[in-house]
């Protein structure tokens, strides 16, 4: 699994993101920090958006699982 973190616009310091963003579904995980999501529990998830809600920061975190295959099999392999 690949991880890549992108840096997204902010929104205003303390405001509510789903005031801002109507597409993504989410979940408060700590009292500054919500965690935004498109799919439902049963779907993969590809992405993630997290928000600092006091400063309105958000991050795009990219979850990439085209290349999965483990440092063992690597070795098992020859590569």
């Amino acid at each position: 699994m690949k991880i890549e973190v992108k840096t997204l616009e902010s929104f205003p310091p303390n405001s509510n993101p789903f005031h801002h963003d109507l597409v993504h579904m989410g979940q408060v995980i700590g009292k500054d920090l919500v965690m935004m999501h498109v799919n439902h529990p049963h779907q993969e998830m590809t992405y993630m958006i997290l928000v600092d809600t006091e400063t309105g920061q958000r991050f795009y975190i990219n979850i990439n699982r085209e290349n999965e295959e483990t440092n063992e099999d690597s070795e098992a392999n020859g590569s």
